[in-house]
């Protein structure tokens, strides 16, 4: 058997989830410090076998999982068939191992020697006088550890091959509840990561979602890039460091795996890389290359901020672009600590538009929703350049859009000579 040494019990003790098997553990740690080592054996191994179905009930409960729900029903036939038999414990654990859930090559072993110990505690061994079988100390902390460290402390996803498909189909199911990738956060965290704890584990998730956004274009995937998008972003927030380590090793095959044709996946693909310019650095020069030619093909290079020195230098220096190109710089400054730059990015963009109906859809979509929000000087700004170009001060909407600006001046007591705005009408 695998001893683990210099190991907390209560640190582990404290990172088990169940909290009946949390409980019956303070039982068995009990008796382990009192030198009542096969009570503590004895309890050890019925606890592995509760923790296990509690697992396995969780997955059927919150997950909807048909193979958990099959190996309970499977479990549930053999007690009624014979409710005196231990046979349903080795089951458990076969059936578990064969499933991958939880229980690996090394935990079936542990589980396995802390069933012989807990035979050769429970039952008296016949020599020369009946005796009971009284196991070392070192040996039963080493049972504990096992237990802890193989079973109790895992989530129920630990090793759950089918868990990728019940994540993606979950949040598939409820995208239209999740307003930004920080609500679909909150959600996946909770009901997921938190529970699964291990950045590996979470890795290999991001990499399928990674094939799923970048590269297939079946309808599936089409409906639900931006949600997918929204869940690689989170796993790669939660773990950075390490997420952003495993793609650099990983590069060949991910990078095998961009569609760069698709104008649609070409913007998801930027969009990342705007969460993480490290993982563009991390491409081969020749897909690099590629990938610069297609951001130039898809007119995708305003939004590529990835390759941007200083945001705000950019950001500021940018002559009016598309208002879809703009909102997105928006929402990519407000989600990155930059909003302090939103109100004047916002007003240059306005003010360098080239038609009426672009001067109308920025004030309306843009500067409508944020005029409370500027500053004085802004404002002040505001009203000048309105002043300044014809393709604003001369399109039918100017007039409404004049008084909104006039009224929140005069709401902030801000003088202002009106005679020097001719153009604007109020």
């Amino acid at each position: 058997m695998r001893m683990k040494h210099n190991i907390d019990l209560s640190q582990l003790e404290e990172l088990i989830s169940q909290t009946n098997t949390k409980l019956y553990f303070s039982e068995i740690i009990s008796s382990y410090y009192n030198g009542n080592y096969r009570a503590a054996v004895t309890l050890l191994y019925s606890v592995v076998i509760c923790d296990l179905v509690l697992k396995l009930q969780e997955l059927k409960d919150r997950f909807n999982d048909s193979r958990a729900q099959g190996i309970l029903s499977k479990i549930e036939q053999l007690q009624d068939a014979n409710p005196t038999s231990p046979e349903w414990e080795k089951v458990i654990v076969d059936e578990m191992f064969a499933s991958r859930y939880v229980v690996d090559a090394s935990t079936k072993i542990h589980i396995e020697a802390l069933r012989n110990e807990r035979n050769l505690c429970a039952h008296p061994v016949l020599k020369n006088s009946i005796e009971l079988f009284t196991p070392s100390k070192e040996a039963v902390y080493g049972h504990i550890t096992n237990a802890l460290t193989d079973v109790l402390i895992k989530s129920s996803l630990h090793g759950n091959k089918n868990m990728f498909e019940n994540l993606v189909e979950d949040i598939e199911k409820n995208k239209t509840s999740f307003l930004s990738y920080k609500d679909l956060g909150k959600y996946l965290n909770s009901k997921y990561f938190d529970a699964i704890r291990n950045a590996e584990e979470e890795y290999r998730i991001f990499k399928k979602l990674w094939k799923l956004v970048f590269k297939l274009t079946d309808e599936r995937c089409n409906l639900n890039r931006k949600v997918n998008r929204w869940a690689m972003y989170n796993i790669l927030l939660r773990n950075r460091q390490y997420i952003e380590r495993r793609i650099k090793e990983d590069v060949k095959i991910l990078e095998s795996q961009l569609n760069l044709d698709n104008k649609d996946i070409m913007k998801s693909i930027v969009r990342f890389f705007n969460i993480s310019p490290a993982s563009y650095r991390s491409l081969s020069a020749d897909t690099v290359q590629i990938l610069d030619d297609k951001l130039s093909k898809f007119h995708l290079e305003n939004i590529s901020l990835f390759k941007v020195g200083d945001i705000k230098t950019y950001t500021l220096g940018l002559n009016t672009i598309e208002i879809s190109d703009s909102n997105y710089i928006i929402s990519y400054l407000d989600e990155t600590d930059n909003t302090h730059l939103i109100g004047q990015f916002a007003v240059n963009q306005f003010l360098g538009s080239r038609s009426y109906d672009e001067a109308d859809r920025y004030f309306d979509e843009i500067i409508a929703l944020r005029i409370t929000s500027l500053s004085d000087d802004l404002l002040l700004k505001l009203l000048d350049g309105s002043n300044s170009n014809g393709q604003i001060w001369y399109r039918r909407k100017s007039r409404e859009s004049n008084i909104l600006i006039r009224d929140e001046i005069e709401k902030r007591g801000i003088s202002v000579d009106w005679g020097k705005y001719s153009n604007l009408r109020f």
